[in-house]
């Protein structure tokens, strides 16, 4: 236990140091504990008894407060979305906190129960801004079908302190949707007298997605460190698979990248890490990781026994994220010895 809980310091809080003392091997490191300013490793964990203790600052509790990957940010509270929206662009309507929704709510229950991976209603809110659309707008697209943001979820899209857009989600697959269901829901027909079904996902009007990141705001505010103490990030597909890693991770809305998007990797980041789909985004994995690992360290995520990240729980990525990272260091060690 004593090597992974070691791995897991190191990588949220860079230099970790052993002890030897009445109660075995503990492990030491700078209090990260808002109130305290410790600079000599004052803080120490015992991996048998699963605690820590600052000695500077009488800080004390379970080792799991400390490696828990929840990857929040300290004091960080998400902008108020409806005030936000309106003041920089059109609102998808009108919109309601999550948690102010009961739990019988469509999107409490899509949120909590119809998803392969259960999502924390009141962490979506306060750490990622994302609200409840009830009534909305229709959108109507170039293709002859329409987009309804009412009961859907919304991810706003923060860039530079600025609301750049937002993207909507239905609360249901388009794909399952029988004719009576379609017909109920207003969904148009082509000339051959085919449905015209939407997709699950509808990004605002004017919002180029090649030149956001989503989650790019508060991922920049996040202080996840290599065992080196370099800020890392990492780089998801859609918003479900950023929030599923969590706040230090951002995500591109598809599995290519532009030029743009490469740049605010590698201007923003030293190290980052890539997941995104298993088998359908390879070639955009290899096409990312050459153009990165020209100015940062990039370690590629190759995700087993699941989907996607937004499927995944978030202990199990950052496992994932761990082992990579190990064979990472190994392969440099590798590297510089044969140098």
């Amino acid at each position: 236990m004593i090597q992974n809980l070691e791995s897991l310091l190191r990588l949220r809080y860079g230099e970790v140091k052993r002890s030897r003392g009445k109660n075995g091997v503990e492990l030491r490191i700078k209090c990260p504990l808002p109130h305290c300013d410790d600079r000599k490793f004052k803080m120490y964990i015992n991996p048998d008894r699963e605690c820590y203790n600052c000695y500077k600052c009488g800080g004390s509790g379970n080792v799991r407060e400390l490696v828990e990957v929840q990857s929040k940010v300290d004091s960080y509270v998400a902008p108020r979305v409806v005030e936000e929206i309106k003041k920089n662009i059109l609102a998808p309507g009108l919109m309601v906190p999550l948690t102010s929704l009961d739990q019988d709510n469509p999107a409490i229950k899509y949120l909590t129960q119809t998803r392969k991976r259960r999502f924390d209603a009141a962490e979506l809110e306060q750490l990622f801004g994302v609200q409840y659309c009830t009534t909305g707008r229709i959108f109507r697209l170039g293709d002859g079908s329409i987009f309804n943001t009412s009961n859907t979820i919304i991810f706003p899209v923060w860039m530079h302190g600025a609301v750049a857009g937002w993207q909507s989600r239905l609360l249901y697959n388009p794909d399952e949707l029988s004719p009576t269901e379609c017909e109920a829901l207003g969904i148009p027909k082509d000339e051959d007298g085919e449905y015209l079904l939407p997709s699950k996902y509808f990004t605002s009007p004017g919002m180029s997605k090649g030149r956001v990141l989503y989650n790019f705001d508060i991922a920049k505010k996040c202080n996840i460190v290599d065992p080196q103490g370099r800020r890392v990030v990492v780089v998801t597909e859609g918003p479900f698979d950023a929030i599923s890693v969590g706040a230090c991770a951002v995500a591109c809305f598809g599995k290519g990248f532009t030029d743009v998007q490469t740049n605010l990797l590698a201007m923003n980041w030293d190290k980052v890490y890539i997941l995104l789909d298993p088998g359908d985004a390879d070639d955009q994995m290899s096409e990312l990781q050459f153009k990165l690992s020209r100015s940062v360290d990039v370690v590629r995520i190759d995700l087993q026994k699941y989907k996607d990240a937004g499927d995944t729980p978030r202990e199990e990525i950052w496992r994932q994220i761990m082992q990579a990272e190990s064979s990472f260091q190994a392969q440099m060690k590798t590297m510089l010895s044969v140098n």
